[in-house]
């Protein structure tokens, strides 16, 4: 068990390097396009190659190593609604990080909805994340490594390292929360397919939302009015936000309780009720069901593991640093 975890953090750590090589090939990309679109597409693809080359060569099969088994049907729109209902627990958690640093990746979706249709910034922004991403995380890290080591320690760690990916403050704020999020829906569900859907439509809803607020700008009664406003200038002050998160908390709490009740209807349709409440309930028997999802004493951390996670705060701290320096 332990080789495997040793293994998945080697294959954390050449995500990691990809991504650090794929902001220098954009910058080279940039040289023959200016396609957000484009240079995002090609940033993902490096992205994924290290998981994709480790499950497409496991013995076990790549459907196998990452999870990829046979949904019900009827979870498919339990698992949109779930999405959905996380939704102001994410802006929630967005909010609070913007206390300390501002939200970038707002204005990289809203430049890849402005050049051109909507389904491209769907698919670019929500369907190859999804897929891609979630063959990283829930995939090959969560699935394949942590999972039979020990499911709680390996939820918090996937989470951490998913939002350490992002490599900015924003993201990882609640990008931590939504990957342990996920690995928990991994287990309701036994299926990343599950999990592919519920990145899609956090994802997807976001571009949508921006598309049309894009949409509302272009449009000549909106700009009328926005002429009335001109020169007073919109200004994100601790107040504001304050107000925001003061009103979106109540609805945060709310649905975060209707979608654990949602998770535990989903992990009934998937015949994994008992399976997600034994979770959190220390065995008391040596069945191979307890044996195999808790080895107690394993430590999740390698060497290289912690190397990928020093990258990521390093990079963490230049991307903030970057956006300071072009705000000053």
């Amino acid at each position: 068990m332990m080789e495997r975890v040793k293994k998945v953090n080697r294959v954390f750590l050449f995500v990691v390097l990809a991504t650090v090589a794929a902001s220098f090939l954009v910058i080279l990309l940039q040289m023959f396009t200016d396609s957000t679109v484009v240079l995002l597409f090609a940033n993902q693809v490096i992205l994924v190659l290290p998981a994709l080359i480790f499950a497409f060569t496991r013995p076990e099969g790549f459907a196998e190593t990452i999870g990829l088994r046979k949904l019900p049907w009827i979870t498919v729109p339990l698992l949109v609604l779930e999405m959905l209902l996380l939704f102001p627990v994410v802006s929630v958690l967005n909010v609070l990080s913007m206390f300390l640093v501002e939200n970038h990746i707002s204005d990289t979706i809203t430049d890849i909805v402005g050049e051109g249709s909507v389904v491209i910034a769907v698919a670019v922004i929500a369907l190859v994340p999804a897929i891609f991403e979630e063959i990283i995380f829930r995939g090959v890290i969560y699935n394949y490594g942590y999972r039979k080591i020990s499911p709680i320690k390996g939820m918090l760690l996937c989470g951490l390292l998913f939002g350490l990916l992002h490599m900015n403050l924003n993201q990882f704020c609640y990008a931590f929360v939504l990957g342990a999020a996920l690995c928990l829906v991994l287990e309701a569900t036994d299926s990343i397919v599950a999990t592919m859907i519920m990145h899609f439509t956090l994802n997807a809803t976001s571009t949508i939302i921006a598309f049309v607020s894009e949409t509302m700008m272009d449009n000549e009664a909106v700009q009328a009015i926005l002429g009335e406003l001109e020169g007073e200038e919109e200004i994100i002050t601790n107040e504001t936000l304050m107000q925001s998160l003061l009103s979106l908390l109540p609805i945060a709490i709310v649905c975060g309780v209707l979608a654990w009740v949602l998770l535990r209807v989903i992990a009934q349709k998937c015949g994994r009720e008992e399976h997600l409440r034994n979770l959190f309930q220390k065995p008391e028997t040596t069945t191979w069901e307890a044996v195999e999802y808790s080895v107690e004493g394993t430590n999740l951390f390698t060497p290289a593991l912690i190397v990928g996670i020093v990258i990521c705060i390093v990079m963490m701290g230049l991307t903030e640093l970057s956006y300071g320096m072009a705000m000053g």
